[in-house]
């Protein structure tokens, strides 16, 4: 060959790499978004028994394709409290056995064979049929249905795989002769120079899936031997722990912790094959270390060492988390708990799986409204007995949640950024409403405290009579209600507490209108001062504005549950009246019942 035509055959070969690690990428993708919620299911039934870990990491690591992404979220659920670290290893050993899925697909391309039905499945053929498939699924059947778009990307990109290892495999064939190539085969067969070069390269595109792709492209030279892939493969491990050590920088103690607990079991594993291999090589001098292989025999390989330094260390597991323990020792200085607000459940982690990211924020809204509730009950408290030292509490609690509005909001539009499903656009969007609504909560609780403090400051120094109080106690137990709804509806996703905030939110504007009416009439009979008469007017007011927004926030619980459209909140609650007059009704009655006034 000239060196022109080296020249060519290297650009060739770069841009045919390019296409596989597009196609990587794309796949990957589309994975993440069509198993998002499974994987978050399969998380979900993780226990301490190792053996479920092992397989649900497994299974995660087939659904998306990438045991960095699985085990950066593991770091991500360790991080949040969400796993222990012996759950974690479980999960971390299982990822190595999913990823070895993409090797086997690939190994496709060494099918031989005249026939038609052979002929078929080669990558080369089966690319065809892929692309033409994506492409109809993405632009002609995807507008209704977005999950056929994401189906679409699977399929394409894994054309774009077969597409650009075709490419790699003919540029790289082309120059089997060169003494270079020979010579780069010959030194990765050195097993210390083999294993730094697949870790290094597998650390750089972030994939050993793809690593391993490019070295199955790599057999059609017959350079490919026992002696360069299993230095290379070993390596690939390694490699992959790369993008988790750098997910754990400023981690708590225990995701840091597991990010080590990765790289100690991918480290051991390989010392362990290095020890056995080579050491019986020097003893019975394998004939097959030399031996060419195939497409197949290099995803054969990285297959058997994956399950069986799974298989091998899965009982050292403990051993594994005592050394990354003493890696990472108990700080005493830092042992003390965060106050305020950390909202740990939100970590970026989770941002390469939207469906999980999107479920970790909900978990944190809820959070959000529970802290609403704790500050409502301190605010009638201090209405009810005058305690001002809970004002201060109360003035505490709106400051968090601001805060956790701010945070819930910042996470969620980085989510957004992401590239989601209509549904997980949707559930973002009708979120962000609730969060407001809650924060709005949060400045009516604690405006009904400055209410009464603004009173006992005043120069008259009056108080609210024995008898208003009473009717301001009704009034909050049926905002207290609606508030206890809003917070079991969004933590159960239970669109029959979001129904029943409806009929309450009614009965709290009803009792609004006869406490404002009984009002004009003790101020018309000189029952009540003014001042104490405008208190109570604007606590009235502010109770029945958390209610309103209890409302919104049932409308909203409402719309989580229907991902196909919005819903209108006047024709909801038409809707509700209308369609189930018997049922609104009945609850209707019986909360005028229980909130009767005297």
């Amino acid at each position: 060959m000239t060196m022109t035509d080296i020249m060519f055959s290297l650009l060739t070969m770069l841009g045919g790499a390019a296409l596989f690690l597009y196609g990587m990428n794309v796949m990957s993708g589309g994975l993440e978004k069509v198993a998002g919620d499974s994987m978050q299911r399969l998380i979900e039934t993780l226990t301490s028994n190792l053996i479920k870990g092992v397989l649900v990491g497994a299974a995660v690591t087939a659904l998306i394709q990438s045991s960095g992404a699985t085990t950066v979220m593991v770091v991500g659920f360790v991080n949040a409290g969400m796993m222990t670290l012996r759950q974690a290893s479980g999960v971390i050993m299982g990822a190595n056995i999913g990823t070895t899925i993409t090797a086997q697909i690939l190994s496709l391309a060494g099918i031989d064979g005249d026939q038609w039905y052979m002929r078929l499945f080669k990558p080369s053929t089966l690319a065809n049929f892929l692309l033409l498939a994506g492409i109809i699924l993405i632009m002609f059947m995807g507008k209704e249905n977005k999950t056929r778009v994401y189906v679409g990307e699977i399929i394409l990109g894994l054309g774009a795989i077969f597409i650009g290892m075709g490419i790699m495999t003919d540029s790289v064939s082309a120059m089997k002769d060169l003494p270079v190539m020979k010579t780069i085969f010959t030194g990765i067969s050195n097993p210390i120079l083999g294993i730094i070069a697949g870790a290094l390269i597998t650390a750089l595109i972030q994939s050993s899936s793809a690593s391993v792709g490019i070295l199955q492209a790599f057999t059609f030279t017959g350079l490919v031997t026992w002696s360069n892939a299993l230095p290379m493969i070993m390596g690939a491990n390694i490699g992959t722990c790369a993008v988790t050590i750098v997910s754990g920088a400023g981690a708590n103690k225990e995701a840091r912790r597991a990010s080590i607990l990765n790289l100690i079991f991918k480290v051991t594993g390989v010392v362990l094959c290095f020890v056995v291999m080579y050491g019986l090589d020097l003893i019975f001098h394998f004939d097959f270390w030399d031996k060419q292989l195939t497409t197949n025999g290099v995803a054969n390989i990285h297959s058997v060492f994956n399950i069986l330094s799974t298989l091998v260390l899965l009982p050292f597991c403990g051993l594994f988390i005592k050394i990354a323990c003493l890696i990472i020792p108990d700080d005493d200085k830092q042992a003390e708990k965060k106050k305020g607000v950390d909202l740990a459940l939100m970590d970026d982690r989770f941002m390469r799986a939207p469906a999980i990211a999107l479920r970790q924020a909900m978990s944190e809204v809820v959070s959000m409204a529970e802290t609403a509730l704790r500050g409502f009950d301190m605010s009638m408290e201090v209405v009810e007995e005058g305690r001002m030292e809970l004002a201060e509490k109360v003035k505490g609690i709106e400051n968090d949640i601001d805060k956790m509005e701010s945070g819930i909001t910042q996470y969620v539009t980085k989510i957004v950024a992401q590239h989601l499903n209509n549904a997980e656009k949707h559930t973002a969007t009708t979120m962000l409403h609730v969060v407001t609504d809650l924060e709005r909560i949060g400045d009516h609780v604690l405006n009904i405290c400055y209410c009464i403090r603004d009173l006992k400051n005043s120069e008259e120094g009056v108080a609210l009579s024995r008898g208003a109080l009473d009717e301001l106690g009704t009034m909050a137990a049926a905002v207290r209600e609606s508030l206890s709804l809003a917070v079991d509806g969004l933590r159960y996703a239970d669109s029959g507490r979001a129904m029943r905030i409806q009929p309450c939110e009614a009965v709290v504007d009803e009792i609004r209108d006869v406490l404002k009416d009984r009002h004009v009439e003790r101020l018309v009979n000189n029952n009540c001062s003014v001042r104490a008469g405008i208190a109570f007017l604007d606590i009235i007011n502010n109770l029945e504005r958390i209610s309103d927004h209890c409302s919104n926030v049932g409308i909203s619980i409402e719309q989580l549950g229907n991902t196909e459209s919005d819903i209108d909140a006047h024709k909801y609650i038409s809707h509700l009246r209308d369609q189930n007059t018997e049922l609104y009704d009945a609850i209707l009655n019986e909360y005028q019942t229980r909130f009767a006034l005297e």
